[in-house]
């Protein structure tokens, strides 16, 4: 992957973790539809954080992204 193809990546896996899970899938289909191995790659980061351990302060950087969403929402 280039430097910008890594950079679309992480930008897609952030976007995509404020998703419900159900919707991530058709999300990121969406988002890369001529890109099959961008859309792999982000599927699988989203894969390897969801079996990751939660690290100290996890909760507390979720609940500010909520807060954050709906407090840009208004």
């Amino acid at each position: 992957m280039t430097a910008q193809q890594c950079q679309t990546a992480e930008n897609l896996f952030h976007s995509a973790l404020d998703l419900p899970p159900g919707d991530r899938a058709n999300w990121l289909a969406e988002a890369c539809p001529n890109d099959p191995g961008l859309l792999n790659a982000v599927l699988r980061m989203i894969e390897a954080d969801a079996d990751a351990a939660p690290a100290p302060g996890d909760e507390i950087r979720l609940a500010v992204r909520s807060a954050v969403k709906q407090w840009m929402a208004k």
